[in-house]
């Protein structure tokens, strides 16, 4: 059965209001035909020449992703570039595109809850907390006390992540674990204020990194998309839960053959 594209957004926007964004974000409905309609989804983190032809060939009207492909007001339309090709085919191929940026990040089903969930933690709460949704980042408990290298060596098997860099006391037991998917680094001291021994996030600065261990907080630095896409497979349940419609989770191009741990390059099945 086919929904018109404005009655999906206000279906998933009820969960999932554009009032949790920052005000710097642009999420959204961001390319659309107006009065379309539409009756599958597809999500990817990235819009992309070739997601948004994937989408099409499984007769998605609609691409979600996480990161907007339009931040900035657009002065002029040159092509082949990096910015006007997705949109160019997504208007040729009839593909609305929507993006849930920092208001899936905030969200108690969002990012960081999903990676939470996948790393088994317990007890979670946002190491920030943001009026009316779940907050910034996330803070748990694993079942039992390992070591953080053990932490970080799980992170390939269950984020699906190709590599991750380890700092400050890694062959400490852990039990108390923080992340922050994405540019997270500024809550380190959030982290380790209430009891994280472990913080993993991404894009984390050299004086930042280094101010945390100093203070005695051991640190997993990963890739900005890698860290996101874990997150992908919740947020294709939640669209699929709130819009009513099917949804087909894209699988994008990933290096499946090593998994590099600070400087050394380990083969998954030393990991797996």
């Amino acid at each position: 059965m086919n929904v018109r594209i404005d009655e999906w957004v206000r279906r998933v926007e009820a969960s999932l209001p554009p009032s949790w964004c920052a005000s710097w974000d642009n999420a959204g409905l961001l390319v659309a035909r107006r009065g379309g309609e539409l009756a599958r989804v597809a999500v990817a983190l990235e819009a992309t020449p070739e997601t948004v032809e994937a989408a099409h060939l499984r007769g998605c009207g609609l691409l979600a992703v996480h990161h907007p492909i339009l931040f900035r007001p657009l002065r002029r339309i040159l092509y082949p570039s990096p910015q006007a090709d997705p949109l160019l085919a997504a208007v040729a191929g009839d593909v609305a595109i929507y993006a849930a940026h920092t208001n899936w990040d905030v969200s108690p089903e969002g990012t960081n809850v999903c990676l939470a969930r996948k790393l088994g933690l317990e007890n979670l709460v946002p190491l920030e907390l943001q009026p009316g949704a779940w907050g910034l980042g996330a803070l748990g408990s694993l079942p039992a006390p390992v070591s953080g290298m053990e932490v970080l060596r799980s992170l390939s098997r269950l984020w699906g992540v190709t590599w991750v860099r380890g700092l400050g006391g890694l062959d400490r037991p852990v039990s108390r674990v923080a992340l922050c998917g994405g540019s997270g680094g500024d809550l380190w001291e959030e982290a380790r204020a209430q009891g994280a021994e472990l913080f993993l996030t991404a894009d984390m600065g050299y004086h930042l990194q280094l101010d945390a261990v100093r203070s005695g907080l051991a640190l997993g630095v990963l890739d900005h998309g890698e860290m996101e896409r874990a997150s992908m497979e919740g947020f294709a349940r939640f669209l699929e839960n709130r819009g009513g419609l099917p949804v087909s989770l894209l699988v994008e191009p990933q290096d499946p053959a090593r998994f590099v741990f600070a400087d050394r390059v380990i083969s998954r099945g030393e990991v797996e």
